[in-house]
């Protein structure tokens, strides 16, 4: 009896894996290359206090120009958005600066407010609540302990008290 259970319980472990073995290879081969190319990203995200902290730039932008910028031969490219600064709430900067964006790349003629590092001349993003598209003249925060939907001169009030309690930490 225990010859035969145990000849059955083989017999269904290789048909088993065969069909397993079977079904992954067609669907490996009906789907062709299995690589995705579409670009994506994980981001940390920071309250207020570690994102204030750590920002070196808040401003008010403008994108005029976006272009594509190859990091690795067949892999997809970046994007480097030359952007008109409108106002600094934080920070100095020149009056234009480059966005270096893996993802999801500014729209140029829209209005954005970024929390941003520089690196080597080039601007990034701090995370994944750093770029902030302006709706109907209003930017909708979703930082803790920034959020809210504020004007641009509500914002620039808003940054200053958080900076100034920080300092006061």
């Amino acid at each position: 009896m225990k010859y035969i259970l145990g000849t059955v319980l083989i017999t269904c472990m290789i048909i088993g894996g065969a069909l397993t073995t079977h079904v992954l290879k067609s669907n490996t081969a009906s789907s062709g290359n299995t690589f995705n190319p579409e670009v994506h990203a994980d981001f940390p995200t920071y309250d207020a206090k570690r994102l204030l902290g750590k920002t070196e730039l808040i401003a008010l932008v403008e994108p005029i120009s976006n272009q594509q910028k190859e990091i690795v031969e067949g892999m997809p490219k970046a994007t480097l958005s030359k952007l008109k600064v409108k106002k600094n709430l934080y920070g100095e900067s020149e009056s234009t600066i480059t966005l270096d964006q893996a993802i999801n790349p500014v729209e140029i003629g829209k209005d954005y407010l970024l929390f941003l590092k520089e690196e080597n001349g080039l601007y990034y993003l701090m995370d994944g609540n750093s770029l902030i598209q302006s709706k109907n003249g209003k930017f909708k925060v979703k930082t803790d302990g920034l959020e809210g939907t504020y004007t641009s001169g509500e914002l620039d009030k808003k940054v200053k008290i958080k900076l100034k309690d920080l300092e006061e930490k």
